[in-house]
């Protein structure tokens, strides 16, 4: 992966030339299939890719591409001279499998990874000598990806459901949703909140979660549990509220 940009320079006459500055090159230790890509909504030029997996490298890489490569000896630029690859600014999950990873805006440097076919990784990156990990298991992992106007709010997909989680509490999906086909793709509604799409394999249609609950819900505080178990999971009137709708 290789990351450029233009700048200018200006001529003897005065005008303005562009040039093609000197780009980092953005590869890892060892070389394999990038599954996924994502751009920081808060830091522009902070960079997070997942990759598949390698015995001896890491799975998940995180670059500065406002860093660029280093300067060639005494400052010259050549372009026959190849780019120098970046280091990363991070790197985590040693021997394992990345299918995807997003950012979210519940704090700072808040990354979230789908995992090893059986679990979602939140990484919070804002000390990365001191990387903290939460670990929520479930077979519906992928494509987890917060809601950008509830950012506790997480969803991810699985072969027959899709779920919702909060971020402060990943022990278990706050609500499972059903599905009578494999989910293909699923994406947070950007302008309405609790508005969640999922597209199922082979299918001709697009179907809408209108999740009335889970912000109200995701305010309430940790004693509770109860409440939010009711909310999401155990009471017939709250499912009566989360409906959805075709599009053809």
């Amino acid at each position: 992966m290789i990351i450029g940009k233009r700048r200018a320079k200006k001529r003897e006459d005065g005008m303005l030339i562009s040039k093609e500055a000197r780009p980092p090159n953005l590869v890892p230790r060892y070389p394999r299939l990038c599954n996924s890509v994502s751009w920081s909504p808060t830091e522009p030029g902070l960079l997070a890719a997942a990759l598949d997996k390698h015995r001896s490298d890491h799975c998940i890489l995180l670059w500065d591409v406002h860093r660029g490569a280093p300067a060639a000896a005494g400052g010259s630029e050549s372009s026959s001279t190849p780019p120098e690859a970046a280091r990363p600014l991070a790197e985590m999950g040693l021997s394992e499998t990345a299918h995807s990873v997003s950012w979210t805006h519940a704090s700072n440097r808040t990354l979230i990874a789908s995992m090893n076919q059986r679990s979602i990784k939140i990484f919070d990156l804002r000390d990365l000598s001191n990387k903290a990990v939460t670990v929520a298991t479930t077979r519906a992992c992928y494509g987890a990806a917060a809601d950008p106007l509830c950012p506790w709010q997480l969803a991810s997909r699985g072969d027959s459901a899709v779920c919702v989680w909060d971020l402060r509490r990943p022990e278990r999906a706050l609500l499972t949703l059903p599905q009578p086909r494999p989910v293909a793709k699923i994406l947070w509604c950007p302008t309405r909140r609790n508005l969640l799409l999922s597209l199922l394999r082979d299918s001709s249609s697009l179907r809408l979660h209108d999740i009335q609950q889970a912000h109200s819900a995701g305010r309430a505080g940790d004693d509770d549990e109860d409440e939010l178990t009711n909310l999401f999971c155990g009471s017939e009137r709250s499912r009566a509220n989360i409906a959805f709708c075709l599009i053809e």
